[in-house]
């Protein structure tokens, strides 16, 4: 018979192995199979890292947002790993190490049974959490670090304390969604620290270098806004916070581990454990749960909580992805001792239920709505960009321009896929700015546009040859990129 340490140990062996086949599973079936264009400015991103090249330290195009996955995918890349297959890779390795982190805390603390639950539970999320989680579009990265806070709990040095106002800060400039995480980890570690003056003292310390980070990041943007073609306004208001209520059945859905609730299922459940916790005078879990909840309502006057729509690509609930997590940790502040017949139990159960999703095929999620994002399998991708790549063989050019109404997923997927020396580019909302400054000494007599072609916006002297639907060679005097696209009616400095 086991004792039971050895049982503890045995279960949790069982509940990784079987996370890790969970996400190997969806990681097979689906990621290495679809993409769609944000995951292709990923998989860009990921390649320039690989070869030295550091273009500008958010998401390509933007003053938020992160490469986070693509900077840690670079190693592999450069070894010889395909970017369509790190990257999401490192998503799910972050995901892991949330489940991992939560497991020890809670296993050096004691609460060993509830430690196992955790990541039996992790696995039982509804089907299209699990997609949303896995697909890298720099949503996990910040709730990842943050998760790496939980370390510094009962650490009583002035170091520590300093760190983990470091860490909170980064991980919300990566995602300001890790707040919902971040929260009830810094409260408890405030509640549990012995001299309060010296954790907020030196807290305050490293929040500030971490703010100075991240206003030198920012800062960069304010000397080349010109690098910005996608920007969001943040801003908070009554009027937002009511649009968010009417997509609080989307918001919120699938938050909760067995039971798939839409709406106000996932709010409920929060208000029923901070009811608990008062009525068993638990009073600072409680406070903790309350706090989550006072953010997470306060969150909703933004007009990001209501930026999306019913799927998976573009949804809204992809702002509260650190919410499982939460409720899993502040259950475990909840409760003293969780019987041993719950992980025993659970372990079979969460079986049940991710086999039920594999089942269902993670590979046919694509067929799911989605706007917003152009989306592809990876396999039609790679054949477009061959024909693209024959065409301009055929043709003897290396240059493809990309129309207003272009493919983005092409612009970008192509330009990882195919021959390095094929240069791709996108009139208007080009993410890539410096693209026209590297390209501006090469010169092409020939291009393959691929858009809506307003031939009488063309000089006399430039031939067109339609060769597929919105596909054109275009031929005439040698033109750098940057000409050409004067040539086309969208200057550089328009596009």
């Amino acid at each position: 018979m086991p004792t039971h340490r050895n049982l503890h140990s045995i279960l949790a062996t069982i509940a990784f192995v079987g996370a890790i086949v969970f996400h190997f599973t969806i990681f097979t079936s689906y990621n290495i199979k679809w993409t769609d264009s944000d995951q292709t400015v990923m998989w860009t991103a990921s390649e320039d890292m690989a070869n030295g090249h550091f273009h500008e330290p958010r998401f390509y195009g933007q003053d938020y947002g992160n490469m986070a996955e693509a900077l840690l995918a670079a190693p592999l890349v450069a070894l010889g790993g395909e970017p369509y297959q790190v990257v999401p890779l490192i998503t799910h390795l972050m995901v892991l190490s949330i489940i991992f982190n939560l497991f020890y805390f809670f296993w050096k603390e004691g609460k060993r049974e509830w430690a196992i639950s955790i990541v039996a539970l992790s696995v039982t999320l509804a089907y299209y959490t699990d997609i949303q989680m896995s697909l890298p579009r720099a949503y996990i990265p910040g709730i990842a670090l943050s998760s790496f806070s939980i370390y510094f709990h009962q650490r009583k040095s002035a170091l520590a304390f300093l760190t983990l106002g470091l860490l909170s800060i980064l991980s919300l400039s990566l995602n300001v969604s890790a707040i919902f995480l971040l929260a009830p980890i810094l409260l408890h570690q405030f509640f549990q620290s012995v001299v309060k003056k010296t954790f907020l003292i030196y807290f305050s310390v490293g929040a500030m270098i971490g703010v100075i980070i991240h206003l030198g990041i920012q800062h960069f943007y304010t000397l080349h806004p010109e690098i910005i073609v996608h920007s969001f306004k943040f801003r908070l208001s009554t009027y937002d916070f009511g649009e968010s209520i009417k997509k609080l059945h989307e918001t919120f859905r699938g938050f909760i581990p067995l039971i798939h609730t839409r709406g106000l299922g996932f709010l409920v459940l929060l208000l029923i454990v901070i009811l608990y916790n008062f009525i068993r005078k638990n009073t600072q879990t409680a406070l903790i749960g309350l706090s989550v909840l006072i953010i997470l309502l306060f969150s909703l006057t933004s007009n990001k909580a209501h930026d999306g729509f019913e799927s998976v690509y573009f949804s809204t609930s992809r702002m509260y992805l650190a919410l499982p997590f939460t409720l899993l940790l502040v259950l475990g502040f909840s409760f003293k001792k969780v019987p041993i017949l719950v992980p025993i139990l659970l372990i079979p159960i969460s079986g049940i239920s991710a086999w039920s999703k594999i089942n269902t095929g993670y590979e046919d999620f694509h067929l799911f709505g989605y706007r917003m994002v152009q989306v592809r399998s990876v396999e039609q991708l790679q054949e477009e960009c061959e024909s693209l790549y024959q065409a301009c063989e055929q043709h003897q050019t290396e240059l493809i321009i990309f129309g207003t109404d272009g493919p983005d997923i092409l612009n970008y997927g192509c330009s990882v896929l195919n021959d390095p020396s094929l240069i791709s580019v996108r009139l208007g909302k080009e993410r890539r700015r410096w693209i026209w400054e590297e390209t501006s000494s090469t010169k092409h007599s020939n291009i393959l546009f691929y858009g809506g072609l307003d031939e009488d916006l063309l000089e006399e002297e430039i031939e067109v040859l339609q060769i597929g639907e919105r596909q054109f060679i275009l031929s005439g005097p040698s033109h750098s990129p940057s000409e050409w696209a004067s040539i086309l009616g969208w200057p550089v400095d328009k596009t």
